[in-house]
């Protein structure tokens, strides 16, 4: 796998962990912020409140921006590879799951759908 990382040896290894902690620092506020929302609200139904305002897959981005920041942190080509192929199979379940929120939800969910971005925060 060594020609998957030729980068890492044009770099100083400390320059792509700047990056590569900046990313991961957001990917876990991502998914701490997400699981409290969900878990400790002590409410059932339609999340949109808190860090769910904001993006409609927070867990989903999270994990994915992790996968993110360990392909910036090793300079590696492969996991340049992995992260696409992660992002590529969380935008199915996302979509899978969407439908579902469809089915559940009706117009409540359509509505908080062209509110909130899929990956990309709204910055509203």
């Amino acid at each position: 796998l060594r020609i998957t990382t030729f980068l890492a040896d044009q770099v100083y290894f400390w320059i792509p962990l700047i990056p590569a902690a900046l990313v991961l620092a957001i990917s876990l506020y991502l998914i701490d912020a997400s699981h409290k929302d969900l878990f400790n609200s002590g409410s059932f139904g339609l999340k949109t409140q808190g860090v769910f305002s904001k993006v409609r897959h927070p867990m989903y981005l999270g994990t994915a921006l992790f996968y993110l920041a360990m392909a910036l942190a090793t300079v590696s080509l492969a996991s340049v590879l992995i992260f696409f192929l992660i992002l590529i199979g969380y935008n199915h379940i996302a979509d899978y799951e969407e439908e579902r929120l469809i089915e559940r939800f009706g117009e409540d969910y359509v509505e908080y759908r062209k509110r909130v971005g899929k990956w990309v925060p709204s910055l509203r």
